[in-house]
């Protein structure tokens, strides 16, 4: 590699990271509970019955955001789906939405009272 092109190649870098980085504006819950829709339904009416029982039963997994994100990413890789980074972080989002209802804000302790 000649030096242009590792000149090229480095300034090239600080585009890709800003690229790869999900602005929380771009997280799409729609986007999520089609994905969810899809994917996860069936597994979970067939572990439980139906599709809600296994977001509000009394001993459910998932007690914070970065919980209920690591979920997310192990049914990502438990199914092989091979989602992005935006597919979890949307269908994350749906799931706080409409179940869990976790505060966003970094701030917070991540439950809304």
């Amino acid at each position: 590699m000649n030096k242009l092109s590792f000149i090229a190649l480095i300034g090239s870098l600080p585009f890709c990271l800003i690229l790869s980085v999900q602005a929380a504006d771009d997280i799409n819950p729609k986007n999520g509970q089609v994905l969810h829709q899809k994917h996860c339904q069936a597994c979970h009416i067939s572990m439980f019955g139906d599709e809600k029982t296994i977001y509000t039963r009394a001993d459910h997994k998932v007690t914070d955001k970065n919980k209920l994100d690591n979920q997310v990413q192990a049914c990502n890789q438990n199914l092989g789906l091979g989602w992005f980074d935006t597919e979890i972080n949307d269908t994350a989002a749906w799931l706080s939405q409409e179940y869990y209802h976790f505060d966003t804000n970094p701030d917070s302790d991540n439950l809304k009272h």
